[in-house]
């Protein structure tokens, strides 16, 4: 750009100063170099030179304009020339207007093209706002069709969406798995829509259809339950966005890890039971709004009465109270069932107990052997405590991650220790070891009822001490192992 400028400079100045002397010795060659007429005509030149460029450029033809009058002076004063005639008052008085010519027009022409800069960068910042406010106004347009496209069909929307789905309840169960996401597609707007079905007692989630996808469209059908975003919707049995996702930055690294990406996950819920999720996984930007949300919402509520016919109410029920993978009570449960017979206790004074069993190793174990050896791990330590327990005992799940509990009627301190001998003798004598079996770490915790205890929450937060002794200790004596070891 630079190199276009001057080269410009350079043709201007070069041509008008041809111009000026092919006028002079065409027209006026008795005097060459108009010597002696003042104003001078390079003054045009200058005048020119410095009105369209500026300052700088004006004070070239100056000093350009010295140099060819000097030339001629010089020429016309042979073999006569003396420095002294360049220094007369006619001579002074031209180089001095030339100067000034540049120096006035120049200056005048330097505010202008600052002002001209002023002017386009205005304009610029005019042509950027508009072109943001064209792509506002193009947006508003879009949502305004999309608004009024929704409120001249509401009411036909909502009444045909109920008639959908009351039409759902004639279907066979793999007629309705593929019918729901065409139906959430057809009044959300959505492109590709996902349904997944749980199945409690292995511990895992199943792709039982899908929709937009097209033949080549890859299928997972077999996923862990409470991994990725699967196990969030679980954890809130909420609807969650992409909006909600992203606003917590640890449910959207978990979201970017995820195979299973969507921008909506729709929970199915029955008795306050997740029994299957509804994914969104493509939707044009617009269409993803509040509207949407409570369409999808209302989508899984009328989902609902067609679902009772797949899963049947006493299922239900025993997936409220009981865990599916080790048919154990979950904590809960548990303590509702426990508080029972704590009561009892106290009401007769009689003995009560309760043991904890931790197990450590889990994470390893699926790393290396996978996500059914964990499901197979938790089966066979629940069949040892079913093995374990009598008729009077309660089993069920600690508040922790793999952590089992019992609550022992009519057993003091020694019958305790006898339940944990028992447990420790029965697992070491499992007939054949699993593959996984070593690296399994147990701990125990335990606590008896005493007059002093007046609630069971008391008497559990004396068992979790006992507990968290327990595994100080041994891990104590480990490291004492490994250090004699070396």
């Amino acid at each position: 750009m630079k190199d276009k400028y001057f080269r410009d400079i350079l043709f201007s100045l070069a041509a008008f100063f041809l111009l000026v002397i092919a006028v002079n010795i065409f027209l006026f060659p008795e005097t060459p170099g108009f010597i002696g007429l003042n104003p001078h005509p390079y003054l045009v030149v200058i005048l020119l030179m410095s009105g369209r460029f500026g300052l700088k450029e004006g004070l070239l033809a100056a000093v350009v304009s010295v140099l060819i009058l000097s030339i001629y002076v010089y020429l016309d004063t042979q073999p006569y020339f003396t420095w002294s005639i360049l220094s007369q008052k006619t001579m002074l008085l031209s180089f001095a207007s030339f100067f000034l010519a540049a120096a006035i027009v120049g200056e005048m022409r330097g505010f202008n093209k600052s002002y001209e800069r002023s002017l386009l960068r205005e304009n610029d910042e005019l042509k950027g706002e508009r072109s943001r406010l064209h792509e506002q106004l193009d947006i508003v347009t879009q949502i305004k069709e999309e608004l009024e496209n929704r409120i001249i069909g509401q009411e036909e929307t909502i009444h045909s969406l109920y008639q959908a789905t009351k039409a759902l309840e004639t279907l066979e169960e793999e007629q309705f798995f593929q019918a729901l996401p065409q139906l959430t597609s057809r009044f959300t707007g959505a492109t590709k829509v996902s349904l997944y079905m749980i199945d409690y007692s292995n511990d895992c989630i199943f792709q039982v259809a899908r929709y937009g996808w097209g033949k080549n469209g890859k299928s997972q059908k077999k996923l862990p339950l409470y991994e990725g975003m699967f196990g969030q919707v679980l954890k809130n049995n909420l609807i969650l966005t992409i909006k909600e996702i992203s606003d917590q930055p640890e449910q959207l690294n978990i979201w970017e890890k995820c195979p299973n990406k969507a921008y909506a996950y729709v929970p199915i819920s029955m008795a306050s039971v997740i029994v299957g999720i509804l994914t969104i996984d493509d939707i044009p930007f617009l269409k993803l709004n509040v509207s949407t949300v409570r369409i999808l919402s209302l989508i899984a509520e009328l989902a609902v009465p067609t679902l009772k016919n797949i899963i049947t109410y006493q299922d239900l029920q025993e997936m409220i109270k009981t865990d599916p993978v080790t048919e154990l009570l979950k904590y809960d449960s548990f303590v509702n069932v426990t508080e029972i017979e704590f009561k009892k206790s106290m009401r007769y004074n009689l003995n009560f107990s309760l043991v904890a069993v931790e197990i450590e190793g889990m994470m390893e174990i699926e790393e290396i052997y996978g996500h059914d050896a964990r499901i197979e791990v938790l089966k066979w330590i629940s069949a040892r405590i079913k093995e374990l327990i009598r008729n009077v005992d309660v089993a069920g799940l600690g508040e922790r991650e793999n952590q089992f509990l019992l609550a022992l009627p009519v057993t003091d301190t020694e019958g305790v220790l006898a339940v944990i001998d028992r447990f420790k003798e029965k697992e070491r004598r499992a007939g054949e070891q699993p593959k996984w079996h070593s690296h399994l770490q147990y701990y125990f915790g335990a606590a008896s009822y005493h007059p002093s205890v007046k609630s069971l929450a008391a008497l559990l937060k004396m068992m979790n001490e006992s507990l968290t002794i327990n595994k100080s200790s041994k891990r104590q004596i480990s490291a004492m192992q490994r250090r004699k070891a070396v």
